[in-house]
């Protein structure tokens, strides 16, 4: 495939991903909370968060074998495929990943937290990674070992996906991991029904009676 072909299929490749990734991710999320308040009566503080964890670690173990299957075939129109789904997948991750952060934190940290986040994203992702493919390039003469380290990084980000939902599910209490919003365990599922019909204003006790 010639270097223009192969530069049109990249730009369709990124402007596709992002529109599509971005709206799927947030569009999933939010029918998992839809569905889990409709359950529960009550979407608690927390459960969003843990919500948003599991959606953004589903689309990051996505992403690894679409990448991995970019970079092993040398068919053109499957290795754009792969590298298509790779990032529609890893920008589905960024909206559950924001409200997941958002609601981890206090609200007067939140703009902190905002910042750190997008510290250590350009840190870690598109300042190091140029020059780094780059030396990688130059070292063995190939843009091969480079792409498949790029490739590599997508474990890393299902990796700490896990984390954070294990991290989450203890955080709110869960005696386990349910994934994109299956059923909670029944006794816990029934304390939460309990506390979402209690009155805000109980009824006072009637005085008992004096002899």
């Amino acid at each position: 495939m010639s270097s223009d072909a192969t530069a049109a299929g990249l730009a369709v490749d990124v402007v596709v991903a992002g529109i599509c990734g971005t709206i799927l991710g947030g569009t999933f999320l939010d029918l998992l909370c839809a569905r889990t308040a409709s359950r529960v009566g009550v979407l608690e503080v927390g459960r969003r968060a843990s919500t948003g964890c599991r959606v953004a670690t589903a689309f990051a173990a996505l992403s690894v074998p679409a990448a991995f299957m970019a970079l092993a075939t040398h068919n053109a129109v499957i290795s754009f495929v792969g590298l298509g789904v790779a990032m529609i997948s890893l920008f589905a991750t960024m909206a559950p990943c924001v409200i997941a952060q958002m609601e981890s934190v206090p609200p007067d940290l939140r703009g902190l937290a905002m910042a750190l986040t997008a510290f250590g994203q350009h840190a870690l992702g598109d300042l190091i990674s140029p020059g780094l493919v780059g030396q990688l390039a130059d070292m063995t003469g190939s843009l091969a070992v480079g792409m498949w380290l790029l490739a590599s990084w997508t474990v890393l980000g299902f990796i700490f996906g896990i984390f954070a939902c294990f991290i989450s599910a203890q955080r709110i209490g869960e005696a386990t991991l349910p994934m994109l919003g299956e059923e909670q365990q029944p006794q816990q599922e029934q304390q939460q029904r309990e506390r979402a019909q209690e009155p805000e204003h109980p009824l006072e006790q009637p005085p008992t009676q004096q002899n």
